[in-house]
């Protein structure tokens, strides 16, 4: 009804709002996306989580986009305690891209011809996280390997900052050996095997029966 407080009496709501991204990253959408979401505009109550929630989304989607010197220049919350209202302060620089450099293969069991085509990127492409992740999907896709461990090295300090990536790979068994027993209506019991034997050389090969 009229001249109820839609937020309590001890609410403070925002007052004013200046909340930017700057650098060489200010026009790239994935930020120009979080900006245009901003779940503290004027009027609104403010909630201290959510403007700390945003700030470290911010920075994790910065370094995911391959902004690893991304910092906030300002950030503050100005407090009327009075009046009870909010003026918000955030401006993020996003310094310079970085680039992917060498992808070094700690493995002794392939040629190097059977690796290099994996990764989706190659040496001066921009950084994006996504694209180690799919390094790391694409390898297990191979089949060949026991384990994957991948380590990213960055240079912070290169112009632009580079990010090295070193993959240790661990030989899978030489065979495996997969069956697996199903019912249908109209077949009944059926069963199924599949054999494959992993890297008969070091270009890759192998041989699957099934």
């Amino acid at each position: 009804g009229l001249g109820v407080e839609p937020f309590g009496e001890d609410a403070v709501l925002v007052r004013e709002v200046q909340v930017s991204v700057v650098g060489e990253g200010a026009d790239y959408p994935a930020l120009v996306e979080w900006l245009e979401r901003w779940p503290l505009p004027t009027g609104s109550r403010l909630v201290q989580p959510t403007w700390d929630r945003e700030k470290d989304d911010l920075l994790d989607l910065a370094d995911a986009e391959g902004f690893l010197l991304a910092s906030f220049t300002e950030h503050r919350i100005e407090l009327d305690l009075d009046a009870q209202r909010a003026d918000l302060f955030l401006v993020l620089d996003t310094g310079p891209r970085a680039v992917f450099g060498e992808v070094r293969w700690e493995q002794d069991f392939l040629r190097d011809h059977v690796l290099d085509p994996v990764p989706r990127f190659v040496n001066g492409d921009s950084y994006r996280g996504w694209l180690v992740d799919q390094l790391r999907m694409d390898l297990w896709r191979l089949g060949f390997f026991e384990d994957i461990e991948l380590n990213e090295r960055r240079d912070l300090e290169a112009q632009p900052p580079v990010v090295d990536l070193e993959v240790r790979l661990t030989r899978i068994h030489r065979a495996t050996h997969q069956g697996t027993l199903g019912y249908g209506t109209d077949t009944d019991f059926r069963m199924q095997y599949r054999w494959q034997r992993h890297l008969l050389s070091d270009r890759g090969d192998s041989l699957c029966t099934g």
